[in-house]
């Protein structure tokens, strides 16, 4: 019997998108309906076409996604498609290899890693690590900020302005200009200082009478500062809209010269982290935006012809969008579109989205991303694609949201509309139930009412148990909230009453972890062993060595004399008890560690302190936890030492780490899943209970000021409560309502096959602003009705499936639940088989290890150098501790970016422009010269030459090994390749000669690697910088 189903009714719109590679499609994606699955087909066609193309398309492609998971589920599916029509064709893999797959970030990075220098950005750039420490150090640097305040204005704006709040605003602006406002007007006080006061408010309102005289008073006085904005002391309302009015014209011009100063101070907080070589995340967008805006630039960036094909279109804001369709359009086009010229020639721009999952209202703009949706629709190479069939959603589910949904999107008022969903075919009946629970809270307070549902929801879990619910484990059930402290009275009570749960929404740190914090500690205390101060907390928090047994040994040391005895410096022969013997075993595990690679170290130290054991000890610990733990230390630990990290560099590195959040855990398979509902976007499960229905979704209190604005919007800004910007508040307001509407979809689409939305209306009075009232369910509502209509639950006498077939949901969609079970013994028994066949892989070797270094006088750079020459550059070191190498950077970085094809004119132009950036200008002029004068450049020169730079190579040889490295430069001649490498080494008396005797191993392995790949002759060339003149390496023996 034939298990296929019939076309899906949207089937011709997810042909043309798979097919169609020359046009620009813009496709609504709903919940569920397999948007990977498509994206995926469509890179795998394009790379199947790349083998009848003269010029190939897959290293023009840029894949972009919201994050860098992602990005590597993507990248990782289209590589199996495209093995499963192209096994064996390594020419295509390659090409694909040189695809762009990341975030909207690091394609941004790219950009000013490659073209940088046209804004004059520094050579070495890194993400910022520690953002506080770094905007202390920009305070601490600036003495004479408030000279950014225009003159005239300087005196009033330091009399009334909350200087420090207004400076942590910079923080949060771009830096654009603002027009300088006039002088402070008086406020006409007159009403407010003659109001009557009678009544229960006499009283408040004589103080607040009071407190405005005084404050005029100090305001007339040149030599105020800080006086802040007066507050009434009152309620009554007509008095406080008085006061509002007297003084919204004083607030009005305090909100505009504070906008001006504050984005003066993020204009230069901007120059001043670029200065030390670090960039936020909002930077990179920034200066993307401004290198396009950079008419020689944009040339060089467009001249790539970027193919863009842009995932969860929805989540991005107005500048990403205009960086993306930017470098996608033709050369000579205007930057902005929508709005000026052509779009990009198709096949150039294509997005995936869908605005009813659109949830961060705070960064992503649903105007622009609407507007742009409607320009790719009707552009003549563009069109409009919907995939509405879900491969998630059983009937039951689907009919819920097509029945409720057209009611609260409905396109009004900026909000989006619904696109109707689709049941695939075969799909099962599926249930959406209310249950009703009707707890009492020990008062109105929010934390009792959460606690009271969330004690009887668990109550009755436990009653239940998961086959009651359809499910084959607890695993299989997700219980979703929109606010974190909904989650944690859950988890309290689930815990209390003994369920599994794993609540994915706690806020963490790195550092709370004991796994993490113990292996930390005693990482920095192998790498420092003078660091008492470490070296006492790991003796209390791992060894249990009591505070007064220690304290007694310094107060003894002390007294005599004698240095601390804590410390792993020295073999503490002499200190006694607990104390000494654990100093005895640690000083004995430094002395081997040092000499052990990285990897190794971490094992002896876990293996000689008994760390696993000891942290199964701890109260609440969890086995799962400590060994994801440690096998991501592990992880690192590898990672550190292939770039060349010591023992030090990996242990700061951790320490550093300690506030960092932790990665994303794996579903346990036997426990009860808690996300907020932001967090449950893009994964599903069997059953999904939607809890606190009818609580109210509240916003936390605005702090003063506050920004104000969406994005794209210019900002708006609210000094005080009482200023008065109803307008934007109200925006503002309207814009978190249709964000938890939309958020409720998200919500109510991750169930597969079971819905349970909890009614426990009797436990909120005051509904409006919940879930409830945004899917119009309240009392007297449009879907009213359809609410009490709605099944009561059932306890279900058959399981729901097990898992979905094979492709009826998409990969990163699919629930973690699905993941397969991560035991201790199934890690013990996947050890072991790899133990067992770690001889069947290949030795990865690099050609620059090969290289000779004994005796040799210089720097040398070679690709295991990530923090010399990083791929992206957040991962950089900053420039000015390591001079040779920077300078060899700066070489590197020109020769690779220099436009080969476009002959020495234009290399000399570009050339110019790097060394602005050069740490040794001089020099760098000098060597620039000597190379455009150098035979090398003269065949470089040649017409018709094909030259590129950073060539990966990756050749498995017949002894077993497989090398793995870059060449700075090959160029395909007419007979064969010429190879070329860059040495800005100090010379040695042997000059070129002892270069390459250093070096020669290194390029014999490129030239036997281009030889055997091709089949063609290979001439390797090793370049001087300082002599200006090459040397041809003959083969090795």
């Amino acid at each position: 019997m034939s298990n296929a189903f019939p076309p899906l009714p949207d089937q011709a719109d997810r042909d043309q998108f798979l097919n169609e590679t020359e046009k620009n499609f813009s496709v609504i994606a709903p919940a569920g309906v397999g948007k990977t699955t498509s994206i995926v087909g469509r890179i795998a066609r394009i790379g199947l076409g790349d083998a009848n193309r003269a010029e190939p398309l897959l290293p023009h492609l840029a894949v972009v996604t919201y994050t860098n998971k992602a990005a590597e589920e993507l990248q990782e599916r289209a590589r199996r498609k495209l093995l499963e029509h192209a096994a064996g064709n390594e020419h295509l893999l390659k090409l694909f290899g040189r695809a762009f797959f990341g975030t909207i970030h690091s394609f941004c990075l790219e950009l000013l890693r490659r073209h940088g220098h046209h804004l004059g950005l520094p050579p070495a750039l890194e993400l910022v690590e520690d953002e506080e420490a770094l905007w202390l150090r920009f305070l601490r640097s600036q003495d004479r900020l408030s000279e950014l305040i225009p003159e005239p204005l300087r005196g009033d704006f330091l009399k009334i302005a909350p200087l420090g709040k207004m400076l942590e605003l910079a923080r949060k602006l771009p830096g654009d200009t603002f027009p300088e406002p006039g002088p402070l007007p008086s406020p006409d006080a007159a009403e407010v200082l003659s109001w009557e006061a009678k009544g229960r408010s006499a009283a408040t309102i004589t103080r607040s009478q009071q407190t405005l005289r005084d404050w005029l008073d100090a305001l007339a006085d040149p030599a105020a500062r800080g006086l802040g904005l007066p507050e009434p002391a009152t309620t009554a309302k007509e008095f406080v809209a008085a006061w509002s009015n007297a003084l919204q014209p004083v607030q009005d011009w305090l909100a505009e010269t504070g906008l001006g100063f504050a984005s003066a101070v993020a204009r230069r907080y901007r120059a001043f982290r670029l200065e030390a070589g670090q960039l936020t995340y909002d930077d990179m967008i920034f200066l993307a935006d401004q290198l396009l805006a950079q008419p020689q630039a944009l040339a060089e960036i467009r001249a790539h012809r970027w193919r863009v094909i842009l995932d969860e279109a929805q989540d991005t804001d107005p500048v990403q969008f205009r960086v993306l369709t930017a470098v996608a359009r033709e050369r000579g086009a205007p930057a902005d579109w929508p709005g000026f010229g052509e779009p990009p020639p198709g096949g150039h721009f294509c997005m995936v989205g869908d605005p009813q999952q659109s949830i961060y209202s705070d960064r992503a703009d649903l105007k622009t991303y609407l507007a742009l949706h409607a320009a790719l629709s009707s552009a003549p190479d563009g069109g409009e694609l919907t995939f509405r069939v879900t491969m998630r959603c059983d009937h039951a589910v689907v009919a819920a949201v097509n029945t409720a949904f057209p009611a609260v999107l409905d396109g009004s008022g900026g909000q989006v509309n619904l696109v109707p969903l689709e049941a695939r075919p075969g799909v099962l009946p599926g249930h959406v139930e209310r249950l009703t629970l009707r707890p009492e809270a020990e008062s109105k307070r929010k934390r009792d009412r959460l606690d009271a549902e969330a004690e009887a929801l668990a109550r009755w879990l436990k009653a239940r148990g998961p086959a009651e619910l359809g499910a084959h484990g607890w695993g299989e059930v997700a219980l979703l909230c929109p606010r974190r402290d909904g989650l944690e009275a859950l988890a309290f009570q689930l815990e209390r009453i003994g369920l599994p749960v794993q609540n994915h929404s706690r806020l963490d740190l790195l550092g709370d972890d004991p796994a993490f914090a113990w292996t930390a500690g005693l990482m920095q205390v192998m790498a420092s062993p003078g660091d008492s101060f470490e070296l006492f907390g790991v003796l209390r928090e791992v060894f249990a060595v009591a505070d007064g047994e220690m304290a007694a040994l310094v107060q003894s040391a002390r007294q005599a004399g004698q240095p601390s005895p804590l410390s792993l410096e020295t073999r503490p022969d002499a200190v006694p008890g607990l104390c000494g013997e654990t100093l005895a075993l640690l000083h004995a595990a430094r002395r081997k560690c040092i000499h052990l690679p990285l990897r190794e170290a971490l094992e002896h130290l876990l293996a000689v302190t008994a760390l696993p054991a000891r942290l199964a000890c701890l109260p609440g610990a969890s086995p799962e936890r400590t060994a994801r733990t440690l096998d991501a230390l592990r992880v690192e630990a590898d990672a550190a030492e292939a770039r060349g990290g010591t023992l030090a560099d990996f242990a700061k590195t951790l320490r550093r780490r300690y506030t960092e959040a932790p990665g994303e855990a794996p579903a346990a398979p036997d426990r009860i899943q808690l996300l907020t509902c932001h967090k449950s976007k893009g994964l599903e499960w069997p059953v999904v209970i939607l809890p606190l229905f009818f609580s109210p979704i509240t916003e936390a209190n605005a702090n003063y000021p506050q920004l104000l604005g969406g994005p794209g919007e210019r900002p708006v800004l609210a000094v005080s409560k009482n200023h008065d910007k109803s307008t934007a508040k109200a925006a503002l307001a309207r814009r978190n309502a249709q964000t938890y509407e939309r958020l409720l979809y998200v919500s109510a689409t991750r169930a597969r096959h079971s819905l349970i939305v909890v009614e426990d209306e009797s436990l909120f009075d005051r509904p409006e602003g919940s879930f409830a009232g945004g899917l119009r369910v309240l009392a007297n509502d449009g879907n009213r009705s359809w609410w009490d209509g709605l099944p009561a639950f059932a306890p279900k006498s058959e399981l729901f499936p097990a898992r979905h077939a094979p492709g009826e949901t998409d990969g990163p969609e699919t629930t973690p639940t699905s993941l397969a079970e991560d035991t201790a013994t199934e890690r013990t028994r996947r050890a072991q088989l790899a133990r067992e066949h770690a001889g069947d892989f290949a030795e990865r070797v690099l050609p620059s290890s090969l290289a000779r270094h004994e005796g040799f006088e210089g720097h040398h750079r070679d690709e295991r150098d990530l923090e010399a020459e990083p791929l992206f550059p957040e991962l950089a070191a900053a420039a000015a501790a390591k001079k040779g190498a920077d300078y060899g950077n700066w070489w590197h970085l020109t020769m690779e970016t220099l436009p080969w094809a476009a002959g020495p004119d234009a290399w000399r132009e570009h050339a110019e422009a790097r060394l602005a950036h050069c740490t040794d200008r001089p020099r760098g002029q000098d060597e620039l010269d000597r190379f455009f004068r150098s035979e090398a450049a003269q065949r470089l020169s040649a017409p018709g030459l094909l030259v590129r730079a950073e060539v990966p190579v990756f050749w498995p040889e017949d002894t077993g090994r497989v090398y793995d490295g870059t060449i700075d430069l090959a160029a395909r001649t007419d007979t064969g390749w010429l190879v070329i490498d860059w040495k800005t080494d100090r010379l040695s008396s042997g000059g070129l000669d002892a270069l390459a005797l250093t070096y020669g191993p290194q390029l014999d392995c490129y030239r036997r690697a281009l030889g055997s790949i091709f089949d063609v002759p290979v001439e390797v060339y090793l370049y001087s910088t300082r002599l200006g003149q090459w040397l041809e390496l003959s083969p090795q023996g």
